[in-house]
């Protein structure tokens, strides 16, 4: 379905759940158990996890603050997005790219 792959390439667009059914005319309710069905997941958890995936990435690949981030992934409210990425990875998104960093530096130290 070309929904899926689109959030996961535009996770920052504003997803709206009602206007995507209606571009299927479906109800919301049908759409979601549609979309669940077919892919084990809820529309709104799949959105998320786009974003959070993509806010991994940027962590780990940009000098953007994580305030910056949470925007650049589609989340309005940062504390939200701290949240939502730490119950997704265990971690706050700050401590998240640290631990990138540091074990980036040890392996790179291994490497020498």
């Amino acid at each position: 379905m070309w929904v899926r792959s689109r959030i996961c390439r535009n996770s920052a667009d504003d997803w709206n759940i009602d206007a995507l059914a209606a571009r299927f005319s479906l109800s919301r309710s049908r759409f979601q158990h549609l979309y669940s069905d077919t892919f084990g997941i809820s529309i709104a958890k799949d959105i998320i996890t786009a974003r959070l995936t993509r806010a991994q990435e940027l962590l780990t690949t940009t000098e953007l603050s994580v305030g910056q981030i949470a925007e650049a992934v589609g989340f309005d409210n940062a504390p939200y997005f701290n949240r939502q990425f730490k119950a997704a990875f265990g971690e706050t998104p700050l401590a998240y790219r640290k631990t990138y960093w540091a074990k980036k530096r040890n392996r790179e130290n291994i490497d020498v």
